[in-house]
């Protein structure tokens, strides 16, 4: 484990800034999806409104459990890039994937829509999970100095 506080000003505030632009990227297509996924749904794949909704539902609970099983595999993994590491290295892509698979309208029945919508909106759900739990969980290894880790964590929330 590194220590920040033998390193110089320039490096901390590299490194603060590095780790806040990386929950950026997430928070953009999050954001998108939070405003405007709905909307989506409902005006342009001309979805029912009150399916739409309970997929939303069932979404975030999926998304708790997932949450705790992703929380769980961080724990039981080692890796030469670390426990959290590969999670949001290789988990980028799919997420990448499903935010646009989650914005386009496939030609197929309405009922095909919404097991489309289903799928994709899981998939965008889960793989956003495995980049953003292990961002916050990759913090301690990255200095055990506690003011340190409060700038790295208001750098990663103000981006």
């Amino acid at each position: 484990m590194e220590n920040l506080a033998a390193q110089p000003k320039i490096s901390k505030w590299r490194q603060r800034i590095g780790y806040g632009v990386s929950d950026l990227a997430c928070n953009l297509i999050w954001q998108m999806i939070s405003l405007y996924l709905l909307y989506f749904y409902t005006d342009i794949m001309q979805l029912n409104a009150a399916a739409v909704s309970l997929m939303f539902v069932f979404t975030r609970i999926f998304d708790g459990v997932t949450d705790l099983l992703v929380g769980y595999l961080i724990d039981h993994t080692t890796t030469r890039w670390g426990k959290s590491r590969p999670y949001f290295l290789f988990g980028a892509i799919p997420f990448a994937v499903f935010a646009y698979l989650c914005f386009s309208v496939p030609e197929i029945s309405s009922s095909g829509k919404l097991i489309y919508a289903y799928f994709t909106y899981f998939g965008l759900s889960l793989s956003y999970t495995l980049v953003n739990v292990p961002m916050a969980s990759v913090l301690p290894s990255l200095t055990n100095d506690t003011k340190e880790r409060t700038a790295l964590s208001t750098s990663r929330k103000f981006f």
